[in-house]
């Protein structure tokens, strides 16, 4: 059986909660080198994973090591250099979002992979999560979405912006991603920022009017009381509300249909009901049978740009 080698450049929360432990269950898989600047964090993950290959260089890992794809799960501020570092060496590359700090970064690692012909994907779970796929199939089955509106709320007020980064940028862009993936290609934004309490930016409001027609929302706040994540997809005569990962309910009328992620899946596991397994999974067929996934950077730019017109109104 042909399988995919692999090298993991850093080691941090997410690789070790999430990529490492499921590339290891998939057998099409073969992790075989991984960088990381943390000696500390490398020999833990090497020796964890029995990763014979290891550096603290990740250009010297891509030189030496035999790779057919590299994850890519540093920080974002990180990520551009080493993406394009990837792509230069002829690897599949599978980065974690934000995909780079702006559109500008977005880009840049996009004409590097149709330069150098190499698949890309950029992980956003949300896209895998069996709750949404199955509330973007009910509306399919009902005449299609109008209108979608997503939540993202969190308290950070003591710690501040992820790396001093827009919290838009670092965190609220999976909600954003979700509303570009159903509305498509933005065609006007009206949008309100604040600053609360703080001296950065933790209020994000939008309404959004998608070229095919459907109008989106966007709700965040990130300092308040607690974590919060939902969507609402509406159609004619029909709602769909999702609470990912673990439900969402169905509206008809005076009628409501609860479905729970593990109805679908069998499991209370996150990382299978957040789209985590799905992602890794659907990455390592993509490179084994030379398919473009159906995220790739190209399709990220659609909420890059979502993004950048939110923060500039």
């Amino acid at each position: 059986m042909k399988r995919v080698r692999v090298g993991i450049i850093g080691a941090g929360w997410m690789a070790g909660t999430y990529h490492l432990p499921i590339l290891a269950e998939i057998k099409e898989a073969e992790i075989t080198a991984i960088s990381e600047i943390d000696i500390k964090k490398l020999h833990q993950m090497a020796g964890k994973y029995k990763i014979k290959n290891i550096f603290t260089d990740h250009k010297k890992m891509l030189k030496e090591a035999e790779l057919d794809a590299v994850y890519v799960t540093t920080r974002p501020d990180a990520i551009k250099k080493i993406v394009i570092d990837c792509f230069n060496a002829k690897k599949a590359v599978f980065l974690e979002k934000p995909p780079g700090i702006n559109l500008k970064e977005c880009r840049e690692m996009l004409r590097s992979a149709e330069k150098n012909k190499c698949l890309s994907m950029v992980g956003f779970n949300r896209r895998y999560s069996p709750i949404i796929l199955k509330a973007r199939e009910i509306l399919e089955n009902n005449g299609g979405v109008n209108h979608i509106l997503g939540e993202f709320h969190k308290n950070l007020l003591s710690k501040g912006e992820y790396y001093g980064i827009s919290v838009l940028i670092s965190d609220i862009i999976h909600v954003l991603d979700i509303i570009s993936w159903v509305g498509g290609k933005s065609k006007k934004v009206m949008s309100f920022s604040n600053k609360i309490s703080a001296d950065w930016k933790n209020s994000f409001n939008a309404l959004i009017k998608f070229e095919n027609g459907i109008t989106g929302n966007l709700s965040s706040n990130f300092i308040s009381g607690a974590r919060y994540e939902r969507f609402e997809l509406h159609g004619k005569e029909i709602m769909v509300e999702i609470m990912p990962p673990d439900y969402l309910k169905i509206y008809k009328g005076e009628k409501a249909e609860l479905i729970k992620a593990e109805d679908l899946t069998g499991t209370k596991e996150q990382r299978i009901n957040y789209g985590f397994f799905a992602e890794n999974k659907t990455f390592i067929e993509c490179v084994l049978k030379k398919k473009e996934p159906a995220h790739t950077l190209k399709a990220a730019l659609l909420t890059m740009e979502l993004i950048k017109k939110i923060a500039q109104n």
